[in-house]
């Protein structure tokens, strides 16, 4: 069966000082179609057509619960 999604070695990083804070290291995610999976986030509003350079952060994102 195929999967619905398919996530290979991802890696998120924020700038941190002179360095970084890796948030993920090299994440695998598989879904097969029909799974449900939550995910969440900051909500991010753009402008049409597209915003003209990515949004700047203020840290890496915090927990929510």
């Amino acid at each position: 069966m195929k999967n619905a999604l398919n996530l290979v070695d991802v890696t998120l990083q924020y700038p941190d000082g002179d360095g970084t804070l890796k948030a993920l290291d090299a994440v695998n995610v598989k879904l097969a179609p029909g799974s449900f999976c939550p995910l969440s986030g900051r909500p991010v509003r753009a402008s049409p057509p597209f915003w003209p350079s990515p949004p700047r952060l203020s840290g890496p994102p915090r927990a929510l619960w």
